[in-house]
């Protein structure tokens, strides 16, 4: 930036600061114009696009919208480019000084610090896009905080802005069964019917899906496993998975985890953790282990699925006689989730190992 900002100042000068020949005058407002465009460039956001044939090509522009269904890339003042965002591979953009901090904050798994600083962050950010990511943040910060219902609650507002939803990785889902407190299960019968977003629905039947309700849940499950929505379509027919594969000898994982590889990452990590306790209760814990350690390793910030799935990839390991691996693990659990339950067992197992070894070696 800095190395730019000279060129645009020596062109400058050139321009204002001598006497010219016609010749040297355009080559030094060309010099200048170029110097401008390239500064521009600089401060410009970058969307990474992929192309048909699998490659990815860099584009520079504002970022003027970015919802579930499309980019809007303002290239330059006559010019505007709509992107669907399924061909979005990644971006760049500027963002500052409070988001910066949050960020860095929901890295270290300091999710209350984090929460703080993206409503900070929300507050003086003037682009919806933005805005609306550092609400997904806030989502996610509360659920691995445990406070669902108030996930759920900001996961409205998130789909009030954008209905085509990009931010999947807030939604609020479960996907392991989980004892339901009386505002959890309130908000998720107020809001299995909802006739507005299917997301919603979707949520509220996951909630629904382990007790006495189930049948209600799988009722609008099978119905939103037909929703033009793929997204909303394959989580649907994920969600059905709870129910059917564990009473199926030889549940269709093979199926499922060809299927995974066609939709967005963001919406395999409940599925992944489905796979790797099918293969658990077939006893084939290589793969049990394969598939935690996805779900623990490339989701890290749904706290409840990561920590559950290091723990179950750890013991399924000591299982095996890999020790030294399972170890590993468990030191992994206590230094990214040391408030879980899982810490706690990994806890006691390090410490029953440590005693073990100290009966066999006494010296």
């Amino acid at each position: 930036m800095a190395s730019t900002q000279r060129v645009v100042l020596e062109g400058v000068r050139a321009i204002f600061g001598s006497r010219h020949s016609r010749g040297s005058l355009r080559r030094a407002v060309s010099c200048a114009i170029g110097a401008v465009l390239a500064l521009s460039a600089a401060r410009a956001d970058t969307v990474w696009v992929r192309r048909v044939d699998g490659g990815l090509e860099e584009r520079h522009g504002q970022i003027v919208e970015y919802r579930g269904d499309l980019l809007v890339l303002k290239r330059s003042a006559i010019r505007t480019e709509r992107i669907a965002a399924a061909r979005i591979a990644r971006i760049e953009a500027r963002y500052g000084t409070r988001h910066l901090q949050a960020e860095a904050a929901f890295a270290r798994h300091e999710y209350n610090r984090a929460r703080q600083l993206f409503q900070e962050a929300m507050a003086t950010e003037s682009r919806e896009w933005v805005q609306r990511a550092e609400l997904a943040r806030i989502i996610q910060c509360d659920w691995n905080l445990g406070r669902d219902t108030q996930a759920a609650q900001q996961f409205l507002v998130l789909l009030r802005s954008d209905p085509t939803l990009l931010h999947w990785e807030a939604a609020p889902l479960h996907w392991q069964a989980q004892p339901l407190t009386a505002s959890q299960r309130r908000w998720a019968q107020e809001h299995l019917q909802d006739q507005t977003f299917a997301a919603v629905r979707l949520v509220a039947a996951s909630w629904l899906l382990a007790g006495s309700e189930r049948p209600r849940a799988l009722e609008q499950l099978k119905d939103l496993a037909e929703s033009g929505d793929a997204r909303i379509r394959f989580l649907a027919r994920a969600q059905q998975w709870r129910v059917r594969w564990p009473g199926i000898k030889a549940p269709p994982v093979e199926e499922a985890a060809e299927t995974l590889t066609t939709v967005d990452q963001r919406l395999r990590k409940g599925p992944c953790f489905l796979i790797a306790e099918a293969h658990a209760r077939a006893s084939q814990k290589e793969d049990a282990v394969l598939w935690w350690l996805r779900v623990g390793l490339l989701y890290p910030h749904d706290v409840r699925l990561a920590a559950t799935a290091l723990w179950r990839a750890g013991r399924q390991l000591e299982e095996l006689g890999r020790k030294p691996e399972a170890r590993r693990l468990y030191y992994e659990i206590l230094q990214r989730y040391p408030t879980r339950p899982e810490a706690t067992r990994a806890r006691k197992q390090l410490e029953s190992r440590a005693a073990n070894q100290k009966k066999a070696n006494p010296s």
